[in-house]
């Protein structure tokens, strides 16, 4: 069994996952019997909502010291995954064919944009997610550099 993974206080680990990564399929048999459903489905789309899940499983394990099968979920009035036995917190955001995975001893989030997306408004977005101080140092950048720090 793989060496666990320890969060101290409240550190918050944040994992990039390539989805685009064949590896993770040879790995779909930690999958729960439902999850095993969306194997059957040909979409690249899926097909990375697969490889997401089996990378959740085995992180996920690794920081309850247990069998990526045997992890129990529960879905909040969003959807939202959460274990059942709320030993760690975690949040899974997708873009294409990048994955991020925050997992923290407390409930938090965590978003992805593929920044190809064709009209991406990032001062839009800025202004609604970014904190006070980051909208300030944002505000302070030419317009070619904004993508960027974005």
């Amino acid at each position: 069994m793989p060496s666990p993974f320890f969060l101290q206080g409240h550190e918050i680990h944040i994992w990039k996952i390539d989805l685009a990564d064949l590896r993770w399929d040879s790995m779909s048999h930690v999958l729960s019997t439902d999850e095993q459903v969306i194997e059957t489905r040909v979409s690249d789309v899926h097909k990375r909502q697969r490889r997401g899940r089996i990378a959740l499983r085995l992180l996920l394990a690794r920081y309850t010291a247990g069998n990526p099968l045997m992890l129990r979920f529960r879905y909040g009035p969003f959807g939202k995954p959460e274990l059942t036995d709320g030993s760690v917190h975690f949040n899974l955001a997708h873009s294409e064919d990048s994955c991020l995975l925050a997992i923290c001893p407390m409930a938090l989030g965590v978003d992805l944009e593929w920044m190809g997306k064709q009209g991406l408004n990032v001062e839009e977005l800025s202004s609604s997610i970014f904190h006070l101080c980051d909208k300030k140092e944002f505000a302070l950048l030419q317009a070619d550099e904004r993508l960027r720090y974005f």
